[in-house]
């Protein structure tokens, strides 16, 4: 079986532009593995 590889976002030649500086600190935790109900319970970020 063939792999098919994805189209470069920006191209060969162009370079991406650089990540903001926000991006360096993001957290990502998992819902349901943290005990949180997410139908009932209030999530604030």
């Amino acid at each position: 079986m063939s792999q098919v590889l994805p189209e470069p976002l920006f191209g060969y030649d162009v370079s991406a532009p650089p990540m903001p500086q926000w991006s360096q600190t993001v957290g990502v935790f998992d819902l349901e593995t943290t005990g949180v109900d997410v139908v009932a319970d209030r999530i604030v970020t």
